[in-house]
């Protein structure tokens, strides 16, 4: 075995030059700033053929896969064999048979073999060993993955548990990487998902609780040709999981840019923050290197920090080959490149420098610090002054750390420090920077005035013009007067300072040229004029108010825990930073309207009078807005937060980003320029208002849903613009109101390539309601949407006009979550229904586009009358919304409604009083349901093609007032053809303009619920099935019945008419008017029949000779007929002549001869019959008629005969045995009598001969029985 041991690693420490290793077949330069990391120890026989590599934290052992399906066991003392293998029983198949492996805690191992994706036949394969020497168990096979055939899985593995998961990452290439978790033997797969840099050719992963990011893991692309990413995600997160670059360490440059095939392997060390890693870079044409390398990545540092490395030539060959990386609990990182002359390597990590301290310049009387950062574990702090140790005192503290601070300083205090930290190995590594005392001037107030040129005031010695720096200490003359101009180069309150108001004499200034710092406990005044030619800090920890007018090209630079106050009219051109403490702005001129304010970590911007700035910069910081704060020059990007009751007002020339939560309570008004906004953005705590007054909000490529509680308001014409590059964007407004004034319209405006991804407006407010003209979409850009979605139970009203070409959505889970929509819209992206109920309110409410509807939580309606909404609709498969018309109002869908599929339905609900009308020609097939209130119908295609439901079945008591109506004349050959589903009692209306048939059968539902016929129109039944059973009321109008009821009884009230050629199986009650036929003469046949008093049969004749139901009206009754009618309230017989179908004179009638004609035949019988009860009604006979009507039975009493006699009419009784009537003039009549009706036995009374009027008159001589029957013949 070819073992190779080395000398102690080297200390990696500030002063360390940059060497070259000679390890393996060859080696490179190194960068001038890379460190020389030497191994421990090296085994290159662990070269070709191996893969994975995981650390046993239970046994010290190195674990090392083999392709083939072994894994090795290696003592970390030395690389040596530390036994056999372990057992590999029933370890097959794959790409690699092995290829990862980890290690948990307690020692239970884990590995996985390669394969490639898309391959049943050799699945993806975990296996587990309890510890080294048990047996390998099989914990998953995974056989059907992901991805195309080329896609690898198993590339790499990482372990982490936690108390009851054990969680495995394994990584592939393309999208294929996956989180697999482990609980309670059961396997759930969550895939990891990103862009195509961050898993392309392969991700590979880091470690769990990498420091700043609890309960995250950490990706690094292996990504070939392009920058490197260090991401961050969640695994706790529902899959997919999304990585997100939120506080990544990102771009990483040098060997991070990722040549060739990139990293290949690393591992991170949570104890350290060290990463350590595996480079492969391509050098030439035909040769790569393989590096080890460790890199930092704690102390915030922007991109991980190279500490050190050892290089490795390799051939084309070799290029792409795998290694394997992994931190030992030892404090050991273990490396393993499979190539001649590398193979496993050892090394120990001693402590290392991460920030060194800064060099400083300060004056007499201040405080400083020297700060450092180093890893490594264990580790002890040691500082020294020009060499000699230091110990905590008055002077120092912080001496055995790794910060120092040095108080009240004097001359005495300039030289070098620096700082050895010193590990458990005691490997040091050190760092050190210089203090130097800038000369100073202090002012003593010992002269006889208050003026800066008395040199006693400065303690004998009067401070220079030009280059001093000045201090101010003491209590004594507190009122110093700067009698001539000065250029300082420091400027301090010192700690022993009382409070100083400081003026100047009239055109004196004092130009700063160094830093101005209070280190006093007072409040220090400054009433002079301050020029900055260059760049100054005003670095205190104690207020000062600079009253006096601030001038000059140079950047006023805020430091220290103390406020600053600015109240002059200031004219200075440079920017102001702010990084430390607090500036206060008074006045309204503090600030030059173009100037910019950059805020560093911590800084606070105080805006206490109504200011105007160019630009608001910076991050991690707060503005506190007492007043009105207006930002109007051309802007920048702020992170921070913004705070208190003031308006924030954005006119500016360019773009100001606002990238962050605030909670400030004031109004956000956009007057000019553009707002630009992230996901983390909000305006103040929402309770302010939003003012689009002419500017724009944009909302950038961010990866969230954007949420602006605020109330909104549209004062001028504004737009609100987005650029979902790469996916959706949305902004969500959940304010109750978005009003206009002035007229004023937002434009919702998608920036992105058309196709690139949809922008959407979201209002989510349970009681949303928008005045404001909104445009969706402008030009060729993207696509646009408006989503309407109620949080809660309530109604958005949108009384707005929305125009553009944009889409409106609702959502809503039930319906009694509603959007109103009342304005003239003429948006042309169509309205996407996805639940919730939608109120038109206005015949344009929905547009221009179609009406899709995606669910069956879903509301169409109108709660004002007169809607006729003509839009197409759309029903996707499953869909079923509701139809309701509110009180007092109506809703009329006339565009086409079609559906994708036989579940595609339209619902009439239980809601609403107000009628929907369908009058579209419409092609949907699931069918329509009417469970309550008035459905109209305008068109023969108005119910599609399926069912028509009448009641809900599931309900039946709650399915009341059920109307059927037609708004057109819905007839013949647009005749309603759908079937009719039965389930309660329910009314057909239909006006004598507007008659509806129905084609198809009205089937039984629901035993017992029957129809009712209302309005004067007629509704014809040509179904051949209706089936039915309950009652069929005519309560007016015509019932026409050409096909067959087969089991539903018919009463016709007084008002109502039973028509047609059909056959009623069931009872027909007629108290209003029978008329077989329809529209001409026909038989009509029924069940029993029982006419009651004041009845009508209206019987139709148009040829006399033509037979019955040809020639004239019958009415077959299968059953019997019984007859209520009484000479005290009679049945009517109408004789109406026709000339073809229409009144007018019958053919072949002959008013000189007697003639007969069956109107009634029975199969049961005629039960009371009386001549008496009977009414001939003449009115619409158009031929001459010189005789009488009358009827009589035949056939047994089965058949109702109507006779014509001539000559004989008005046949009156006048009294008991007498009677007249008139015929003929001077003509014999016989008269007859029967005292029984069944049997009749005709016999002649007497013959009576009319007079020159043709009158006669009777009487009987008797002696007269109970009852007698009298007839009037010719002889």
């Amino acid at each position: 075995m070819n073992i190779r041991k080395f000398s102690p690693s080297l200390s990696l420490g500030l002063k360390q030059i940059a060497l070259v290793a000679s390890i393996g077949i060859g080696a490179t330069a190194l960068d001038a700033n890379a460190q020389v990391l030497t191994p421990k120890w090296q085994n290159t026989d662990i070269t070709a053929g191996y893969r994975g590599i995981a650390y046993n934290p239970v046994t010290g052992n190195i674990l090392v896969a083999q392709t083939t399906g072994n894994i090795l066991r290696q003592s970390s003392l030395d690389g040596t064999s530390a036994g056999s293998n372990l057992d590999n029983t029933d370890v097959s198949v794959g790409t690699f048979v092995l290829s990862g492996v980890a290690v948990t805690k307690d020692g239970t191992i884990f590995a996985c073999n390669y394969v490639t994706g898309a391959q049943s036949a050799t699945p993806l394969k975990i296996y587990r060993w309890k510890n080294e020497d048990a047996v390998p168990e099989l914990v998953t096979s995974l056989g059907t993955l992901p991805g195309a055939t080329t896609d690898r899985f198993g590339a790499g593995l990482k372990v982490f548990t936690s108390a009851t998961t054990t969680n495995l990452l394994i990584a592939g290439n393309a999208t294929t990487s996956f989180l697999a978790v482990y609980s309670g033997e059961i396997w759930t797969f969550k895939q990891l998902t990103g862009d195509a840099q961050v898993m392309t050719p392969a991700g590979t992963f880091i470690d769990y609780n990498a420091p700043g990011f609890a309960n995250r893991f950490r990706v690094v692309a292996k990504s070939r040709g392009s920058g490197g990413q260090l991401y961050n995600f969640d695994p706790t997160a529902t899959s997919p999981i999304s990585l997100t670059v939120a506080g990544n360490k990102t771009p990483m440059g040098g060997e991070w840019s990722f040549k060739a095939n990139g990293i290949t392997s690393h591992d991170y060390d949570p104890k350290t923050g060290l990463l350590g890693a595996i480079t492969c870079t391509l050098q030439a044409s035909s040769a790569f290197d393989y590096t080890n390398m460790i890199f930092s990545t704690t102390g915030g540092v922007a991109s991980p920090v190279e500490l050190s490395r050892v290089h490795m030539n390799a051939t084309a060959a070799d290029a792409g080959t795998a290694g394997g990386t992994t931190w030992g609990t030892d404090g050991r990182l273990y490396t393993f490149i499979p190539i001649a002359g590398a193979g496993l390597h050892a090394f120990d990590i001693n402590a290392f420098l991460i920030t060194a301290p800064e060099s400083q310049t300060k004056v007499s009387g201040q405080d400083v610090v020297f700060a450092s950062v180093f890893g490594g574990s264990a580790l002890t702090y040691a500082w020294t002054k020009d060499g000699s140790p230091l110990s905590d005192s008055s002077k120092y503290s912080g001496t055995s750390s790794a910060s120092l601070t040095v108080h009240n300083l004097t001359g005495a205090d300039a030289g070098n420090y620096e700082v050895t930290a010193t590990d458990a190995n005691n490997g040091t590594a050190f760092a050190s920077a210089t203090l130097t005392m800038a000369p100073s001037k202090a002012w003593t107030g010992g002269g006889s005035d208050d003026n800066w040129s008395t040199a006693a005031n400065w303690g004998g010695t009067a401070l220079e013009t030009f280059g001093d720096t000045a201090v101010f200490a003491g209590t004594t003359r507190m009122n110093p007067v700067m009698n001539a101009s000065y250029d300082v180069s420091g400027f301090l309150f010192g700690g022993s300072a009382g409070a100083f108001n400081l003026t100047a004499s009239p055109g004196n200034s004092l130009t700063l040229s160094g830093t101005l710092g209070n280190e006093s406990a007072y409040l220090q005044t400054i009433a002079i004029p301050v020029v900055l030619n260059s760049p100054q800090t005003v670095d205190i920890v104690a207020p000062v108010s600079i009253s006096g007018i601030v001038s000059g090209s140079g950047d006023l630079i805020k430091t220290g825990a103390g406020t600053l106050t600015l109240s002059g009219t200031n004219t200075l051109s440079g920017g102001i930073n702010i990084s430390g403490g607090t500036l206060a702005v008074l006045g309204g001129e503090a600030i030059p309207d173009d100037v910019t304010v950059t805020l560093g970590t911590g800084g606070v911007l105080s805006v206490d009078e109504a200011e105007t700035i160019g630009a608001l910069a910076g991050g991690a910081s707060t503005v506190v807005l007492n007043e009105k704060l207006t930002i109007g020059g051309a802007g920048g990007t702020y992170t921070g937060g913004i705070a208190g009751a003031g308006d924030l007002e954005i006119a500016t020339t360019g773009t100001q980003a606002i990238n962050s939560a605030s909670s400030y309570t004031g109004s956000t008004i956009l007057t000019a320029g553009t707002l630009s906004a992230n996901d983390s953005t909000t305006f103040g705590n929402g309770t302010g208002v939003l003012q689009f007054n002419g500017g724009t909000l944009f909302r950038g490529s961010q990866s969230v849903a954007q949420i602006f509680a605020n109330p909104v308001m549209v004062s001028a014409d504004s737009i609100l613009a987005g650029n979902p590059t790469g996916g959706n964007r949305s902004v969500i407004f959940g304010a109750a109101t978005i009003t206009s004034t002035n007229g004023g319209a937002l434009t919702v405006t998608n920036t992105a390539a058309s196709g690139a991804g949809i922008f959407q407006v979201r209002l989510t407010h349970t009681s949303a309601n928008s005045s404001a003209p909104i445009i969706l979409g402008q030009g060729d850009f993207g696509s646009v949407e408006l989503l309407l979605t109620n949080s809660a139970t309530g109604t958005q009203v949108i009384s707005g006009n929305i125009s553009g070409n944009g889409k409106v959505i609702k959502n809503g889970t039930t319906t009694s979550r509603s959007a109103t929509l009342s304005g003239n819209n003429s948006f042309s992206g169509g309205l996407e229904i996805r639940g919730g109920r939608v109120n038109f309110n206005h015949n344009n409410a929905a547009g221009t586009g179609v009406i899709t509807v995606n669910s069956t939580a879903i509301a169409l309606a109108a709660t004002v009358s007169g809607i006729n909404i003509s839009n197409n609709v759309s029903l996707a498969a499953n869909a079923d919304p509701a139809l309701f018309g509110g009180t007092s109002s109506s809703l009329e869908l006339s565009g086409v409604i079609s559906g994708a599929d036989s579940a595609s339905r339209l619902t009439r609900t239980h809601g609403g009083s107000g009628t929907v009308t369908l009058s579209g020609d419409n092609t949907f097939s699931g069918g329509v349901s009417v469970f309550s209130r008035t459905l109209a119908l305008r068109h023969r295609n108005a119910l599609g093609t399926g069912t028509l439901t009448i009641g809900d079945p599931t309900d039946v008591a709650a399915s009341a007032s059920v109307t059927i109506s037609s708004v057109a004349n819905l007839t013949g050959a647009n005749a309603i053809a759908n079937n009719v589903t039965v389930n309660t009692n329910f009314t057909v209306s239909a006006s004598s303009a507007n008659p509806i048939e129905f084609t198809g059968n009205l089937s039984l539902g629901v035993s017992g619920r029957g129809l009712t016929k209302t309005s004067t129109g007629v509704l014809t039944l040509s179904g051949s099935d209706n089936s039915y059973n309950g009652n069929t009321t005519v309560n007016a109008g015509a019932l026409q019945v050409n096909g067959a009821l087969t089991a539903s009884p018919v009463t016709v009230a007084a008002a109502g008419t039973l028509r047609g050629t059909g056959v009623i199986y069931d009872s027909v009650t007629v108290n209003g008017t029978i008329s077989p036929g329809a529209n001409a003469v026909g038989t009509l046949t029924t069940g029993n029949q029982t006419w009651n008093g004041a009845g009508r049969y209206r019987w139709e004749m148009n040829d006399a000779i033509g037979g019955a139901g040809f020639g004239w009206d019958t009415i077959s009754v299968q059953g019997a007929l019984d007859i209520t009618a009484t000479s005290g309230s009679k049945f009517n017989i109408d004789i109406v002549s026709l000339e073809g179908s229409i009144v007018g004179y019958a053919a072949n009638f002959d008013n000189s001869a007697i003639q007969s004609w069956t109107i009634l035949t029975t199969t049961g019988g005629i039960f009371g019959f009386d001549p008496a009860a009977f009414n001939f009604v003449k009115t619409a006979f158009s031929n001459s008629v010189a005789g009488s009507f009358t009827l009589a039975l035949d056939n047994n009493d089965q058949d109702l005969v109507l006779h014509f006699i001539p000559g004989m009419e008005n046949f009156t009784l006048t009294g008991a045995g007498a009677g007249t009537f008139s015929g003929i003039a001077n003509t014999s009549y016989t008269i007859q009598y029967t005292d029984s009706l069944n049997p009749i036995n005709w016999q002649t009374l007497i013959v009576v001969q009319t007079d020159g009027d043709g009158l006669g008159s009777f009487a009987d001589p008797g002696p007269m029985p109970d009852q007698r029957f009298y007839r009037i013949t010719l002889p």
